[in-house]
């Protein structure tokens, strides 16, 4: 919901997204982490990530002293003329 809500932004209102915006929300009692990222790739293009962090012992992929859990990311490649594309696995790998 929140990368649709994203994705009808134009790259000016995307540049001007805070480099990390953090949120805490309660899904059926548990509480998760979203993390909006936004990186300049260059003067053209921008990144934004939404990264959802589940804590969860069933299945981990993520492992830290804040917690163990599922990390989620998704995210979409903006340029200056409003062209927007969903971001390639090289780009999402470290936010996952």
């Amino acid at each position: 919901m929140r990368l649709e809500h994203i994705k009808a932004l134009s790259f000016e209102q995307l540049k001007n997204f805070p480099e990390e915006e953090y949120e805490n929300f309660d899904i059926k009692g548990i509480q998760t982490a979203l993390t909006i990222h936004r990186c300049d790739l260059d003067e053209q293009s921008i990144l934004i990530v939404v990264q959802v962090f589940l804590p969860t012992w069933k299945f981990p992929t993520y492992f830290s002293v804040n917690g163990v859990g599922k990390m989620f990311a998704d995210g979409i490649i903006v340029n200056k003329n409003g062209q927007k594309s969903d971001a390639p696995d090289e780009y999402l790998f470290q936010y996952r």
